[in-house]
């Protein structure tokens, strides 16, 4: 996320994306329109880095102890770090589906022919 920040932000990743076209243009004023996205990525940034490498590793330990400290330690509260944990769950949900063999119906039209 820190790599993504210093490079500009979302908008600037589609620049690298090849053949996109109008999508390209449409994806970037989306990222661009997101409601502060750069502070949003400031905020969860300061969230993990408030958390031990322990808590990163597995941020199933996670209780209302250790929730509060992280959010007295960020400047955040706990709903904000419950956000947080709730999409790196579904991530790694997301991710898991496209990486099972046979599961191809989550990837775009036209991707399948990759896999095959």
């Amino acid at each position: 996320m820190e790599h993504i920040t210093k490079m500009g932000g979302i908008g600037a990743l589609f620049k690298f994306l090849p053949g996109m076209g109008r999508m390209r243009e449409k994806a970037v004023a989306q990222a661009t329109s997101f409601a502060g996205g750069a502070q949003v990525i400031r905020r969860q940034l300061a969230i993990i880095s408030s958390m031990t490498p322990w808590e990163r590793l597995n941020p199933e330990i996670l209780n209302a102890s250790r929730k509060r400290r992280i959010a007295g330690g960020s400047g955040t509260s706990v709903p904000a770090i419950n956000r947080l944990l709730k999409q790196y769950e579904q991530m790694t949900k997301a991710v898991k589906q496209i990486g099972k063999p046979g599961q191809k119906k989550f990837l775009p039209q036209g991707f399948n022919k990759f896999f095959q």
